[in-house]
């Protein structure tokens, strides 16, 4: 069985993001690859829904059983008619209150592929291409499903949404899941290992959470940047926020995601930022929100390419 987790922190109260995730009416509207949404069957704590999106320009087509705890602000669902590639599936939805006032939600998602696929979805054709298929096609859904959320609760305005973008990148290696996520966790040796951290201040860790300060070395001169991280083990996830990001950003937060595939692992790298325009001019010279948002992009990405090859080029050093 594979796993997977998506998690955000939303600036709203639990009784907002419950909401949505209880509600799959609401859903086409909100989520891009989701087409409708039809209720089969319903009771005082469950409903049977039918969803039908789209990956790649196929239609996709399955039956979830949910049924609704609000007492802990959650969901639970099976699909009693899996998507076409499966046998199984199952999760749960959660939202949990913090102390800030927010809420934290997260999805986990398990699966099992079948051991026929042959004619099912096409280009597909091992239980092996099944996974990648499932992994990417719920990592690109589940991240974006997150931030869509958080969008809608927080209330978030049109120049906030121009000012914003985010993205994932990725990379398969050929190392053991557990092997990657030790050299991502050891922030405070990111020195020796990453061309382009220079130094790192590690305030705290009790080997979950992290606070810290890195020294990074740009193309514009050093920065030194304020990070919070969680990092899960369990599910070899790391998610971070940077209270004090660059200067040109006035928001920036992301997660590591690993995820194991025959032959090694699928390395995520997720970013969400909001740009600082004035800062951006400043430092890129004239240009559009599109351009800077451009220029941002692209710089993070290559940090997290950078740091993918850098682990890449460790692991193999021990083979």
């Amino acid at each position: 069985m594979k796993n997977t987790f998506h998690s955000i922190i939303c600036h709203a109260p639990v009784e907002a993001v419950y909401q949505i995730i209880s509600d799959t009416s609401q859903w086409p509207d909100l989520f891009e690859t989701c087409v409708r949404t039809e209720v089969l069957e319903k009771g005082n704590d469950y409903q049977l829904v039918r969803i039908t999106a789209q990956e790649n320009g196929r239609e996709m087509i399955w039956d979830t059983h949910r049924t609704f705890l609000p007492q802990i602000n959650g969901v639970d669902f099976y699909l009693p008619v899996p998507m076409p590639l499966l046998t199984d599936m199952q999760g749960r939805w959660r939202v949990v209150p913090l102390d800030s006032g927010g809420s934290l939600l997260f999805v986990e998602r398990s699966f099992v592929v079948k051991e026929d696929v042959t004619g099912l979805v096409a280009g597909v054709t091992t239980p092996e291409a099944a996974v990648d298929f499932m992994i990417n096609f719920i990592e690109r859904n589940g991240g974006s499903e997150m931030i869509a959320i958080k969008s809608i609760v927080e209330g978030k305005d049109q120049q906030e949404d121009e000012l914003s973008l985010s993205f994932e990148s990725s990379r398969v290696l050929p190392f053991p899941g557990a092997d990657i996520y030790t050299l991502l966790a050891d922030a405070a040796n990111w020195s020796l290992l990453l061309p382009h951290c220079q130094a790192v201040d590690m305030l705290y860790d009790d080997g979950s959470n992290q606070e810290f300060i890195m020294e990074v070395k740009t193309a514009y001169g050093s920065e030194r940047i304020r990070s919070i991280r969680r990092c899960r083990r369990d599910l070899l996830t790391i998610e971070y926020f940077q209270p004090e990001p660059p200067p040109v950003m006035s928001r920036h937060t992301g997660c590591w995601k690993l995820n194991s595939i025959p032959g090694g692992t699928a390395v995520f790298a997720r970013h969400e930022f909001q740009i600082e325009p004035n800062a951006c001019r400043n430092l890129f010279g004239e240009g559009d929100i599109a351009f800077y948002k451009q220029r941002l992009h692209h710089a993070l990405e290559k940090n997290s390419l950078t740091t993918i090859e850098a682990c890449e080029r460790r692991l193999a050093g021990k083979k």
